[in-house]
């Protein structure tokens, strides 16, 4: 059977790239080969994000938090990896790295 992980991810960071943050989650555990037992969104309202994170984690006996940056855990990191929970941080590529990496693609395609 295959480590447990949790996404998190915080909407007031993530805003219109909330989707895209979930997706990055999902295809990291995929990536990692681990299974994704959920994803917990807070905002700013939260009270103590990082403690119910803790007991998430806790309660689905999962192993690691994925995150779309390390911002996302507010300095809790280390508290975190104290506690003996992996954290794996989905590395994200510019817009504009992303916008001239498809161009090229394009450019390709319609040069054949």
């Amino acid at each position: 059977m295959s480590p447990t992980a949790i996404g998190y991810l915080r909407r007031d960071l993530s805003g219109i790239s909330q989707p895209w943050d979930e997706i990055q989650i999902r295809s990291a555990a995929k990536n990692l080969g681990v299974n994704l037992a959920k994803t917990v969104t807070f905002g700013p309202r939260t009270a103590q994000p990082i403690r119910q994170l803790l007991e998430l984690l806790e309660s689905t006996g999962a192993t690691c938090v994925i995150c779309p940056n390390i911002e996302h855990l507010d300095g809790a990191q280390g508290q975190l990896t104290a506690a003996g929970y992996t954290v794996h941080v989905v590395a994200h590529e510019s817009r504009a790295s992303l916008w001239a990496a498809a161009m090229r693609r394009a450019h390709r395609w319609l040069a054949i």
